[in-house]
């Protein structure tokens, strides 16, 4: 059945199953079952029956007739708006347990689920996997002396279970002028306004970022504290904030909030045991590239997040940009 709409559409049967074609039958796509994972396919129910010819309704494209030999007459039966679709694409993001981590196991779990939904609507996929971090939290802890300090370990950070004396900069000047090799040195106050882009990240590195990370690795600290406040632009709710989060930058590092900063930059000149059993964990992570018509001159590109931070609570992540990517990959199935 060729569409009335788009004479590249086309819908055919082979006495049990159906396929579909975009681009004028050049190449076809079954669409009588889901990929769901690996080599495992969820059926919809159509295959089981003998179909005869599919109809599309010429007043409205998203209704079809199948005629069968068993069970005659079918129709499809829109019921499902495209908002609850979506309110189910992100819905299923957000309980990947326990996260969708770059490298975790529920990240590979959440990519596997956007490929199938895009496979099983006709679109073209490429999940080319690429090499990256994951990481292992386990004890940490600061102390001086009797005091005690609560610190979290830096996401991506090596670890570490060293004891030096504290040295404390609160900004670029007086980093620049710090002799704290070897030290534990504290950042906090201006210097630690907001969290530092990634050495390597291509998109947006300021330029005092990147004075901040070679300052560092030109002092050689044997490790670092950085005393974080709010910063709702930059981080939402989030505090304490991890100001180094990169896993090209290879000094071991904790973060504390702004009142713990404050106790422990008192004791400046002090020593202090830092004990960090973290790890950082070689993985494999993998992105979803869907294409609609990939021989087509131009291109509209939509992209979105299917990772989130391991702490984001559910449905303030990038679910969001991924549910609307999904409703409109699905919405324009029928076109070419």
């Amino acid at each position: 059945r060729v569409s009335d709409h788009d004479p590249d559409i086309c819908y055919t049967t082979d006495w049990g199953r159906i396929f579909k074609t975009c681009n004028g039958g050049e190449t076809w796509q079954q669409v009588y079952t889901n990929k769901v994972s690996d080599g495992v396919w969820k059926s919809r129910g159509i295959q089981v029956t003998t179909g005869y010819m599919v109809a599309v309704d010429p007043f409205d494209s998203l209704v079809m007739f199948m005629a069968n030999t068993d069970v005659g007459l079918m129709k499809s039966m829109e019921t499902t708006t495209y908002t609850q679709k979506a309110a189910g694409y992100i819905e299923t993001l957000c309980n990947v347990k326990p996260h969708r981590r770059t490298g975790s196991p529920g990240n590979r779990e959440a990519a596997d689920y956007v490929n199938g939904m895009f496979t099983s609507w006709g679109w073209e996929t490429d999940t080319t996997p690429f090499d990256c971090l994951d990481y292992k939290t386990g004890e940490v802890s600061l102390t001086s002396g009797r005091s005690s300090f609560p610190v979290h370990p830096s996401p991506f950070s090596p670890g570490c279970e060293t004891e030096f004396e504290l040295a404390v900069v609160s900004s670029i000047e007086q980093l620049e002028k710090c002799s704290c090799r070897g030290k534990i040195l504290l950042l906090h106050g201006g210097i630690s306004a907001e969290p530092l882009m990634p050495k390597n990240f291509v998109f947006y590195n300021p330029d005092h970022h990147k004075k901040i990370y070679s300052l560092l690795e030109e002092k050689e600290p044997s490790a670092i504290i950085t005393a974080t406040g709010r910063s709702p632009s930059l981080v939402g709710g989030e505090y304490p904030f991890a100001m180094i989060e990169d896993g090209d930058f290879h000094i071991p590092s904790v973060y504390c909030d702004e009142r713990t900063g404050a106790s422990i930059a008192e004791k400046e000149g002090g020593m202090f045991s830092l004990i960090s059993r973290v790890k950082r964990i070689p993985a494999v992570a993998g992105n979803v590239i869907a294409r609609k018509s990939p021989g087509a001159e131009k291109k509209i590109v939509v992209c979105a997040h299917i990772d989130a931070r391991a702490d984001t609570p559910d449905k303030v992540d990038c679910t969001k940009l991924v549910e609307i990517a999904g409703a409109l990959a699905e919405l324009i199935i029928q076109f070419h």
